[in-house]
């Protein structure tokens, strides 16, 4: 019978602990990402607001808000509020 010397058993479980841990996190963020995304955008649309309208009052490049949109970026915190106030939607609805 094989047995592990007791770190290294104690590593491998800390290692597939981390692996489970990376996993929740990626697929809670990426869920995330895809709801802030598509609330986001629509509304945006909703406001019939361009990305550049947006980009011009929050100060920040127009190709930002396209990565929002496509989930492969979030605003910073500071522009959270300024987003939730030019849309005129409270943070939840933003992001839930």
């Amino acid at each position: 019978m094989f047995f592990l010397h007791k770190s290294l058993a104690w590593r491998l479980r800390a290692v597939r602990f981390s692996a489970r841990l990376y996993a929740v996190h990626f697929l809670y963020k990426e869920l995330f990402e895809m709801s802030f995304a598509e609330n986001f955008r629509a509304a945006r649309k909703e406001h019939k607001l361009t990305q550049k309208q947006i980009a011009e009052v929050l100060n920040i490049d127009r190709s930002a808000i396209a990565h929002y949109e496509m989930e492969t970026a979030l605003p910073n915190a500071k522009n959270i509020p300024k987003i939730c106030e030019i849309l005129e939607i409270p943070i939840e609805k933003l992001f839930l």
